[in-house]
């Protein structure tokens, strides 16, 4: 099977967020079951390395060289156009197959789940960032020398640039300087670019052209808002295209916050019909939701955990789009993300002052030390230390640790911070850091290597998220030995099981109510546990022994990607 993976960031070329993490990885575990796997992705400025930090293209990459010559891992000398002679056409409905067809709940999630947790009980006698191996070439060619991208006041061309095969995905980025060779990926300090819509809808444009010329998949896997507009325009301006007829979409929510919202005048912009401009379309109270078209259009929605799959469906998470999503609940799963364990594990972890594993804690005593003293604390103080490594949003939670800080800084215990963003929110932790010396301990900024330290040597890890759709430092610190106390909402909840000091069984403390008392009521038993030594490596050695690795999740999404391609293929001709 071929699947296309269509998504604004992907590490190690880009990234803003966790968006990146996952296009980084879940790729390759879909390649190592054996399915031919491509990325399509925007050639930024960082990816050219021109004024980024990632520089895996050369900043000539886009000079015009022709194909490449057939060799093995390349394209062929020639690519050849699609014989729609072949092809055999069926009729469907713009508007996406019947839901009937497909039953997001046969996938049974739960079953998914319990696949993930393997948290065995030990016998007594994750800021986000993935580190990938670079894709390098040393002169990468320009496979598609001009598409044709039609906008209402002009014609665009871009090119389309091979980026290579790395771990048997392969790569392409799409070529538009005026729009993509910028500081930033999508605006900033002052914002959001205002062309956002134009830039996207290139993109997504391009994917669907150039994926004609270099290879037709099976099916397609968008992205969150920014490649909402492929499924759009599939059962829409696509609709009779020969090549597109019988490829489903599949779309990921990584984070329903963000969708793409912009004024009514976006469709005739980008040449798209305004009989899109409905209710039950893409309309969303006076302007245009480019994520609420892709969630009308796709044949089927997941989101990166089963439980955000659920509370995006309520007015509580669903950001004025709960009721398209349970009108499609049959068609809406959750599948949770993994990590990758080549990176984030005390064993190997290069950042580390010492190793360490289940079978031998003594390293992260080492990495306690290292830790408080980077902080410029005590490094022998016997307090236990609470990490924290997160942007400095509401959404994280940050604004509910800075009204509980007072009273966390008088128990026994110490803070230390990792993080940057709004600036209210900076300004009040370093305020608390100069007022509670040696109790609140501040780091602003991101620091990877850092982030590393805090995982290893904290004894616990705190993330009260407001929402999190997935989350991936809770389940990095499971693996570290840092157990975490967590708010039970969306990934949160599906990752953590709660300590009960009656069977001594859990993974790590939850609380539910979005309130200072209910944060500092977890924090407190988990301290009271912490002084009872034996129990506490007990929760330890049980939050290590959980595998959240990619593999399963690869799983479940070749899956869905069956599934959906034989329910679209029933489609009557």
């Amino acid at each position: 099977m071929h699947v296309l993976f269509a998504a604004s960031e992907c590490v190690p070329f880009s990234k803003t967020g966790g968006l990146a993490d996952v296009v980084g990885a879940l790729p390759h575990a879909i390649a190592a079951l054996g399915h031919q796997v491509t990325v399509y992705l925007p050639l930024y400025r960082e990816t050219h390395g021109s004024g980024g930090q990632a520089g895996y293209l050369p900043s000539n990459a886009a000079s015009p060289g022709g194909l490449r010559t057939e060799q093995e891992g390349e394209l062929p000398s020639t690519v050849p156009f699609l014989d729609a002679s072949n092809i055999e056409v069926a009729s469907i409905d713009a508007d996406g197959f019947d839901a009937s067809n497909f039953d997001a709940s046969s996938l049974d999630s739960s079953s998914l789940l319990a696949s993930k947790l393997v948290c065995a009980e030990p016998d007594p006698a994750d800021f986000e960032q993935a580190e990938l191996s670079p894709v390098r070439q040393e002169s990468p060619r320009t496979v598609i020398a001009s598409l044709t991208i039609p906008f209402d006041d002009r014609y665009r061309f871009c090119s389309v640039l091979d980026g290579g095969m790395e771990r048997g995905v392969r790569y392409f980025f799409i070529d538009y300087p005026p729009f993509f060779d910028r500081d930033g990926l999508y605006g900033t300090p002052m914002g959001d670019f205002p062309d956002n819509a134009e830039r996207f809808a290139l993109y997504c444009r391009a994917v669907l052209e150039s994926a004609k010329l270099l290879g037709v998949p099976d099916v397609i896997h968008c992205h969150d808002w920014q490649s909402a507009l492929i499924p759009i325009l599939l059962r829409t301006l696509y609709e009779e295209d020969p090549a597109w007829r019988n490829v489903p979409t599949v779309f990921t929510i990584h984070n329903i916050g963000y969708q793409g919202v912009f004024s009514p005048d976006t469709l005739p912009l980008l040449m798209l019909p305004w009989d899109l401009f409905t209710i039950s379309k893409l309309e969303f109270f006076g302007q245009v939701n480019f994520l609420k078209g892709a969630l009308v259009h796709s044949d089927v929605i997941t989101t990166v955990s089963r439980r955000y799959a659920q509370e995006i469906q309520t007015s509580e998470y669903g950001y004025g789009l709960e009721g398209v999503l349970r009108g499609r609940s049959s068609s809406v799963a959750g599948v949770l993300n993994g990590v990758d364990y080549t990176q984030w594990n005390p064993a190997t972890d290069r950042f580390l002052a010492a190793q360490y594993s289940p079978e031998s804690l003594e390293g992260k005593r080492e990495c306690r030390r290292d830790l408080l003293r980077r902080f410029g604390l005590d490094p022998e103080s016997p307090a236990p230390v609470i990490g924290v490594v997160s942007r400095f949003a509401a959404q994280k939670g940050i604004d509910l640790i800075a009204l509980a800080a007072d009273r966390l800084a008088h128990e026994d215990c110490t803070l230390a911070i990792l993080g940057a963003g709004e600036r209210e929110y900076e300004e009040r932790f370093t305020s608390l850091a100069r007022q509670y010396p040696g109790r609140i301990a501040l780091r602003v900024g991101y620091d990877n290597e850092l982030a590393h330290i805090i995982e290893a040597g904290a004894d616990m890890f705190l993330m009260p998220s407001r929402y999190e759709p997935c989350g991936l430092n809770q389940i990095y610190s499971l693996k570290y030995g840092t157990v975490p106390i967590v708010r039970a909402v969306g990934g949160l909840d599906d990752t953590i099981h709660g300590y009960d000091r009656r069977t001594g069984k859990g993974t790590g403390f939850k609380f539910h109510e979005y309130t200072p008392e209910a944060l500092l009521a977890a924090v407190r038993t988990a301290l009271a546990v912490f002084r009872e030594p034996e129990k506490w490596r007990k929760l330890m050695l049980s939050g290590m022994a959980c595998d959240f690795s990619w593999e399963a999740s690869a799983r479940e999404y070749v899956r869905i990607y069956e599934k959906v391609r034989a329910a679209r293929q029933s489609l009557p001709i």
